[in-house]
């Protein structure tokens, strides 16, 4: 398989505390990528190193095989393969649903202003919301909003996809439709990695999933292994204690 991103020793420290301590990683082209684990091991800041949104404090990560280390940051060409979807959305309040999908594409010259339009109606369709397009998105509900960042996400046309715990801040109701939107992507053959709590939704969706702890990946594995057959007792721990089925 066509390896798409690679992790070398990464690490990734704030002031005083090492958050990442030494992450190896290899993410191949279409694959779905489940990252679990308790809150604070580090999950949330490895995507946001992936996407380059944090620095890196030593290591090395390679996307289609250019390599971005500290001194070396990642690029512009390389961060708009990646769309990123956020837990709590990050959407812009003073703007529309539509200048909020082709505000990036038109200022960073991607698209015209007419193709933009044209790229985030046929996404709004897609995320089934295309009768919201004029409502200023602080009108719509959380899931709403969360919606309207995955079309924001994909009008650049990315070839990753990163979400971090993407159901996290929306009530029960909605999580499902946002899990639904999802799969729909996984299906396409996007590559996507994947922070959630979400564990039935994990095992059904995953080719592979990750357990994080404590800045470390413990394990790494199919669904059916990792969730029946765990082989380290910290992932058994974590297990034993959360509702996964």
């Amino acid at each position: 398989m066509e390896r798409i991103i690679a992790v070398d020793q990464l690490v990734k420290s704030f002031e005083n505390e090492e958050v990442l301590k030494g992450i190896d990683l290899s993410i191949n082209k279409g694959e779905v990528v489940v990252v679990i684990g308790p809150s604070g091991s580090g999950k949330s800041t490895l995507l946001r190193c992936l996407i380059g949104l944090n620095d890196i404090t030593n290591g090395k990560i390679s996307i289609e095989d250019v390599n971005f280390t500290n001194e070396k940051p990642i690029s512009k060409s390389a961060r708009i393969k990646m769309g990123f979807v956020f837990q709590h959305f990050n959407l812009f309040p003073n703007l529309s649903v539509l200048d909020n999908i082709t505000l990036s594409q038109i200022k960073n010259k991607i698209q015209t202003v007419a193709d933009a339009k044209s790229t985030a109606l046929e996404l709004l369709k897609k995320v089934k919301l295309e009768d919201k397009v004029d409502s200023p998105v602080t009108s719509l509900s959380g899931g709403e909003q969360q919606r309207v960042a995955i079309a924001r996400a994909l009008a650049l046309h990315p070839q990753i996809m990163l979400f971090d715990e993407p159901t996290s801040a929306l009530d029960p109701e909605t999580v499902k439709d946002i899990l639904n939107i999802i799969k729909e992507l996984a299906h396409t053959g996007m590559t996507m990695i994947i922070v959630t709590h979400e564990m039935s939704f994990a095992k059904e969706i995953a080719d592979r999933v990750i357990f994080m702890d404590d800045g470390k990946i413990l394990e790494v594995d199919s669904p059916d292994n990792l969730f029946d057959k765990p082989q380290h007792q910290r992932t058994k721990d974590f297990l034993d204690k959360i509702i996964y089925m």
